[in-house]
């Protein structure tokens, strides 16, 4: 028999109970930092913007200086983006609640009063995703627009 088997299966065993550990010790369900407006019913356009944009920013390390550039590079799955009528801009349009930060808005409206856009936090956490497709009201977003630096 091998003198070395006795200890890599001790090791290996280690290691398994390390993995089970890790994963167990806390609720990977549970959001980190989930946003103070409401994502559900999302419009699958604005869903798949913030997909591509997170796609893009994996793959390059920065936001597209215009939608238009996703295009351009065939990193878009949910584009073409050139004729889009999303407002954007890769540093914030303005600052929310919380220091939420708004990345894009649909100029759609679906509900009177509010329009859909694309948030990110203020804190970045790993587990969470790193854009949020959110419901904001008019109201707010004007307030944001009045105290923007």
């Amino acid at each position: 028999m091998n003198r070395r088997a006795p200890l890599l299966w001790s090791a290996g065993i280690l290691l398994l109970g390390a993995l089970v550990g890790c994963s167990g010790g806390r609720d990977q369900s549970k959001d980190p930092i989930p946003p103070p407006w409401p994502e559900a019913g999302a419009p699958e356009r604005l869903t798949n913007l913030a997909g591509d944009l997170q796609g893009y920013m994996a793959e390059t390390g920065r936001l597209p200086t215009t939608l238009t550039t996703m295009d351009e590079v065939h990193l878009a799955s949910g584009g073409p983006y050139d004729k889009s009528r999303f407002v954007y801009h890769p540093a914030g349009i303005a600052f929310l609640r919380d220091g939420w930060r708004l990345i894009a808005i649909d100029d759609r409206r679906v509900e009177p009063g509010k329009v859909w856009c694309i948030v990110r936090p203020a804190v970045r956490v790993l587990s969470a995703p790193r854009f949020r497709v959110v419901l904001i009201t008019v109201a707010e977003l004007r307030e944001s627009a009045t105290t923007a630096p």
